[in-house]
């Protein structure tokens, strides 16, 4: 059973209407002082009684409490001063010594282990100003400083904006712990992941786990598995897993590093970048791209993958350079270049170069420094050449100067073709003929039920070679008079049976392991982008 006592401040005055009314006006005006072992506290009402044998104090109106850290003000309050414990409620307001401000409707401290409960429209404002909390249950521990809530909160420092169902803040270290469903919200970007850490002085983000980053200016995406960091103040990052993707590109690593002041991104480990316009992939070990010059450069046993109509076409050098047309802006005008022991493999078609470059808009992939090719069971080869693309298919391929064609017939002979150009036409993948222009030559071995009969060697301003899909050189077609003699084979010598400057080299001819297999991007583990992700 508790009773009540009505504590009233003490007159001294004599006189007896100056002291009653002297009386009210302390009650109703002036705060009313109490004191306790470690609490000093006044109110406009302060009413004493005891509680279960101890002693409590209610204090109504204008509610004041003084503790050793902090000013605790309210509308009410109770002081339990056996427990020091103190409850308040209604407009509650903490000031701690060092700064710091927490309010909310309803309080509940503990003097003796100096920690603070609130709920109810609570808000937290660090030591120094900069950082503002809200939530509906805050727990605060005076000692280490630290802020924690259960119920969301929404942490506000400086122009970013942080939120999620859990967390802490520490005012030592400036660390911000949040977890489950957290978003942060910069000027720039939004950042969604489920578990973040936050420090309020470096600006700087950590997230573990899948993490989901937009751009607020061009909707790029970057999703990352394994999490990393991101510095608000600097914008640069650092990502574990992680991918970026436009409307236009695709560009994924193990690690992946941001530099907004240079704008440049550097990717290592499964390096894959994707221009979804022009159907092209390519894969490495070390990627960077600089947004200002619009070149992305992929390294480390790199890989090119075209995507055509029925087959892929792939491509390997010691380095890869993607350009963008900065003018245009349009994705279909990059260009690539690889450099460096070029090699190709399509099924039915292989080649190498020194250099190779493929130009979206043309629709074309150019090989230079002696490029030599293989058709079905032809050797094709010239200073330059160009791959002309229709509807994602291989529709012909001009080579310029010094341009010749071998192939082995039946007998294990080389039929041979030179010209100063030359224009391979395809069909369903395989070299339908081939047009010469200019000083063409040949050579062509006569043969007669599988026998050897002699060798024509013939010269002519233009020839049409008809191409069959195994014997390879089939028919030759002269527009023009030709000049040329016939040899019977036993008059046929050996150096007769090579043109000047030819060779078969079939033993360079790439394989797929050779190409796809040295290649990074196809590697076991790789997870290959796939274009109607889009």
């Amino acid at each position: 059973m508790s009773s009540h006592v009505i504590l009233r401040p003490q007159c001294w005055y004599r006189a007896k209407g100056f002291s009653f009314a002297l009386k009210i006006l302390l009650i109703v005006v002036l705060p009313l002082p109490g004191y306790s072992a470690d609490v000093t506290f006044s109110a406009d009402r302060l009413i004493g009684f005891s509680e279960q044998g101890e002693r409590c104090h209610q204090l109504e109106g204008n509610a004041k409490l003084l503790t050793a850290e902090s000013t605790i003000e309210a509308d009410r309050a109770v002081y339990y001063s056996d427990q020091k414990i103190i409850r308040a409620a209604g407009h509650v307001r903490i000031v701690r010594q060092d700064g710091t401000v927490i309010e909310g409707e309803e309080l509940v401290y503990d003097e003796s282990t100096q920690t603070a409960h609130l709920r109810q429209e609570v808000v937290y404002r660090s030591q120094d100003g900069n950082t503002v909390f809200y939530t509906d249950n805050l727990s605060y521990d005076y000692q280490q400083k630290v802020a924690t809530f259960q119920e969301g909160g929404r942490l506000v420092s400086g122009s970013n904006v942080l939120t999620g169902e859990a967390g802490r803040y520490n005012d030592v270290s400036k660390r911000a712990e949040l977890a489950h469903n957290v978003t942060l919200e910069t000027p720039e970007h939004t950042l969604k992941t489920d578990t973040l850490c936050y420090n309020t002085y470096t600006k700087v983000a950590r997230f573990l786990g899948p993490t989901e980053i937009v751009s607020k200016r061009d909707s790029a995406t970057l999703t990352t598995e394994q999490g990393g960091e991101y510095n608000t103040a600097t914008k640069s990052s650092l990502f574990s897993q992680s991918r970026i993707e436009t409307q236009d590109y695709y560009l994924s690593g193990d690690l992946l590093y941001t530099d907004p002041a240079t704008e440049t991104y550097t990717a290592i480990g499964h390096v894959q970048l994707a221009s979804k316009a022009n159907q092209v992939v390519i894969s490495g070990q070390h990627g960077r791209y600089c947004k200002k010059e619009g070149v992305a450069q992929i390294e480390g046993s790199p890989l090119m993958q075209k995507k055509l109509e029925d087959d892929t076409l792939y491509l390997y050098a010691d380095r890869f350079v993607a350009t963008e047309n900065l003018e245009t802006k349009d994705p279909k005008h990059m260009y690539v270049e690889a450099y460096d022991d070029v090699k190709i493999y399509k099924e039915g078609f292989q080649g190498r170069a020194a250099k190779m470059e493929y130009r979206g808009q043309e629709s074309t992939i150019r090989f230079y420094d002696q490029p030599i090719f293989w058709s079905q069971g032809s050797q094709l080869s010239a200073r330059a050449a160009e791959v002309t693309l229709h509807n994602d298919v291989v529709d012909r391929i001009d080579m310029y100067d010094d341009a010749s064609v071998m192939s082995e017939d039946e007998l294990h002979n080389y039929n041979q073709l030179k010209g100063r150009i030359m224009t391979a036409h395809l069909e369903n993948q395989n070299i339908d003929h081939i047009d010469v222009e200019g000083n063409a030559e040949s050579l062509y071995f006569v043969i007669d039920r599988s026998e050897l009969i002699g060798l024509n060697h013939l010269r002519c301003g233009q020839m049409r070679i008809d191409m069959h899909r195994e014997r390879g050189i089939s028919k030759i077609t002269f527009n023009v008079k030709p000049v040329g003699v016939f040899w019977p084979i036993d008059q046929v010598r050996e150096d007769q049976k090579i043109l000047p400057g030819l060779q078969w080299n079939d033993a360079f001819r790439p394989t797929r392991e050779e190409v796809v297999g040295r290649g990074y991007g196809l590697r076991s583990g790789y997870p290959s982008f796939k274009f109607d992700k889009q």
